[in-house]
């Protein structure tokens, strides 16, 4: 889904309504804030939001709204990822907010001895370009890149307050999801 960064107010969208708002706080906040990052800092208007990730503090959590995200969604996959299960699911239609949007929500399951508190912690954006042209077209910022040798879709993010961060990577979750699934067979 295509990033438009255009307007400030809240988009007409079924998504936005969801009884899911209900369950876990609507993601507004975290695209107000980027939205407003990226018009501030001047990035790119064409980067697509690829998901959105909400982050729990217990087991229990992670699996009580895994179980009921697929009342809201599809289950695309559940993968061990350094030593815990992260979900990533597709939403029917697109969550739009503040001129970004996207339709799928990762669900990680917290680390071990690694405290996090519940709510929406970031965005991901897929790059127009290679990482390493993304940064140096931005250069001026401090770009965490413990991520950037990753074997599959490398990741750089920035801190864009306390608890909300931005990723940017080269290809789609969806798009690695069926790589790994293909090659796997």
């Amino acid at each position: 889904m295509a990033t438009q960064l255009a307007n400030a107010q809240v988009d007409s969208n079924p998504m936005n309504d969801s009884s899911l708002w209900q369950i876990i706080p609507s993601p507004e906040t975290l695209f107000f804030e980027v939205s407003q990052f990226f018009n501030r800092e001047n990035f790119p208007k064409d980067l697509i939001c690829d998901h959105i990730c909400y982050r729990v503090e217990s087991l229990d959590r992670y699996s009580y709204l895994k179980h009921l995200l697929q009342k809201f969604g599809t289950l695309k996959n559940e993968s061990l990822v350094n030593g815990r299960h992260i979900c990533i699911f597709q939403m029917p239609s697109a969550m739009t907010f503040h001129g970004l949007q996207t339709d799928c929500i990762e669900l990680p399951a917290p680390k071990l001895n690694f405290p996090y508190q519940e709510g929406w912690e970031h965005a991901e954006f897929v790059t127009n370009s290679s990482l390493t042209d993304f940064m140096n077209i931005y250069s001026h910022y401090a770009f965490e890149t413990h991520a950037l040798h990753k074997k599959i879709n490398a990741e750089i993010s920035l801190q864009i307050s306390d608890r909300k961060r931005i990723k940017f990577h080269e290809h789609s979750i969806l798009d690695v999801i069926a790589l790994e699934l293909a090659t796997s067979c």
